[in-house]
Formats: C-alpha cells, structure tokens, sequence
C-alpha cells in the first residue's frame, strides 16, 4: 500500500541518517514454539532424531528467516571474527 512505502521510505531515510541497517523482523510461526521446549533452534540441525520426524517447509522456511536476519547484521560467524569482536 501506499503507506507501507510511505513508512518503509521513512525508515530508509532515518537509518541512514543514524548510521544503522533495516531488516526484515522474523514472523511468528509455530515451529518456532515446537522447537524451543525441545532446546532447539532453527538454526540446529533438524533431522528425524533430533525432531521424530523429517522437518517440514515450515521449519526450512522459519531457517531461512532466521539466516536472512543473522546475514542482515552481519555478527562474526568465523574464528577470527569472534576474536575481534
């Protein structure tokens, strides 16, 4: 719509002039609420022993949301990353 640009042009705007980066939010799915009792994460590996059961189009599009937003931020992923973060 026209006020979702109208804001989404604004938050453009206002990031820039703070100095900082937009991402997209992560939705609230249900998998995200499975996983946690359970200790884990979308971003753990999700296989039939660590779920009982092959993980879903749910579950790899909750990883992909969640890889999106970590890319976004940019935080140290490697060895020497984390040892100058």
């Amino acid at each position: 719509s026209r006020n979702q640009a109208s804001i989404s042009e604004s938050l453009k705007n206002l990031s820039m002039q703070l100095g900082c980066r937009l991402a997209d939010g992560i939705s609230e799915r249900v998998i995200f609420r499975e996983l946690f009792p359970l200790g884990l994460t979308a971003l753990d590996e999700l296989n039939e022993e660590t779920l009982g059961s092959q993980p879903s189009i749910s579950h790899l599009a909750g990883r992909q949301e969640v890889r999106a937003l970590v890319s976004t931020l940019r935080l140290p992923i490697d060895e020497a990353s984390r040892h100058r973060a």
